[in-house]
């Protein structure tokens, strides 16, 4: 067993002690932090700061945006708002009768967002509510399987779920589904507009 230092603190440690402390500077307050107090018997306690809108809107979507559309496989079949269950039924089925196509394929990111836009705002003003968008599955490597091992996902097919529910898109989309294996699978989305004049 390692001998205990019972050594006490000299004149001297306390005098380098304070020479350091001369240069510390306090720390600046981080609002979004959660600050830390002291209890009465000496335990750390957390006091939690108050959260602002951008935290309270990705902990609970659907109470800051619930005109925002999410995928249908985050609902229960015919619960998403403003659906009714069969035509969520039908858009995850892929048992719907598709007004426009759109292929992504080959496309910038750039260029895709932009298309997907304009292709979005035409078939709301002619009320083409169900809309099939491609995107492919992207390139893969190692035989399907990212540089992580995990299976390899294209970017457009990342992308497009996020820019259907971000704006200006989602004044126009009321859900979107992945596509069955008949109209692309993996690589394509179903897309129901909303009726026009509704936002």
């Amino acid at each position: 067993m390692a001998k205990r230092n019972d050594r006490s603190i000299t004149p001297a440690d306390k005098k380098l002690f304070e020479s350091v402390l001369d240069d510390v500077q306090p720390l600046k307050q981080d609002s979004s932090s959660t600050a830390v107090g002291i209890q009465g018997d000496g335990q750390l306690m957390d006091t939690p700061v108050k959260r602002g809108r951008r935290e309270t809107a990705h902990r609970y979507p659907d109470k800051v945006r619930a005109t925002t559309p999410i995928p249908l496989s985050h609902f229960p079949s015919g619960r998403a708002p403003g659906l009714d269950r069969a035509t969520a039924v039908s858009l995850q089925r892929g048992k719907v009768s598709i007004h426009e196509r759109l292929d992504l394929h080959g496309m910038s990111q750039l260029k895709a967002r932009e298309t997907l836009d304009a292709f979005l705002k035409e078939a709301y003003q002619n009320e083409r509510r169900v809309l099939l968008v491609i995107t492919g599955k992207g390139h893969r490597s190692r035989k399907g399987l990212s540089d992580y091992g995990k299976p390899a996902i294209g970017v457009l097919r990342q992308k497009v779920p996020v820019w259907l529910s971000e704006s200006p898109m989602s004044g126009q989309v009321l859900a979107f589904a992945p596509a069955r294996p008949e109209h692309g699978g993996d690589g394509a989305f179903y897309v129901l507009l909303k009726k026009r004049g509704k936002k």
